[in-house]
């Protein structure tokens, strides 16, 4: 971040969450942790958002909704990893989980946005409102002196968002 910070004020790139269960990490993508043990995910996660935080990079956060045998104890887990990123400077895409291989048997039962449950649906809700929250903030960042540009960018955002929830 320092040779960025000699040309630009910011950094944008990817991190992929995808979710915050232990139990479906070891059950669908335990090689994502390593070098780091499972049990330490959240504490992983939790620390290098706060990295990035820090250093003004600012990462959209990959969230999959609908892994295979997922639960209502993995929703509330990512939940509550949604809750402890609070406080971090990030973008949060909740996706659908899209079957490949082996999972293709899956393709009548995906989620989509029509039948959500009340719990899937409280996380794609948390997931916007940490977003609107912090559009302000990371236009700031990106935009630095451009007042009008920092409030057009907030005003589509939550517009888009709006719309993509009643939709």
């Amino acid at each position: 971040m320092e040779i960025v910070h000699q040309h630009q004020n910011f950094m944008i790139g990817e991190a992929g969450i995808e979710t915050g269960s232990k139990r479906l990490i070891e059950n669908t993508m335990s090689g994502k942790v390593l070098p780091f043990k499972i049990s330490d995910w959240n504490d992983v996660i939790n620390e290098s958002l706060g990295l990035m935080h820090d250093n003004k990079f600012i990462p959209y956060c990959s969230l999959i909704i609908g892994l295979p045998n997922e639960n209502k104890d993995d929703v509330n887990k990512t939940l509550e990893l949604i809750e402890d990123l609070k406080q971090f400077r990030l973008i949060f895409l909740p996706s659908f989980f899209t079957p490949l291989g082996v999972y293709s048997d899956m393709d009548t039962n995906k989620p989509d946005i029509s039948n959500l449950d009340p719990l899937r649906q409280e996380l794609v809700i948390k997931c916007i409102n940490h977003n609107a929250r912090w559009t302000n903030n990371i236009a700031k960042i990106i935009l630095k002196k451009d007042l009008i540009y920092r409030f057009l960018s907030r005003f589509w955002y939550t517009q888009a968002q709006i719309k993509g929830l009643i939709k």
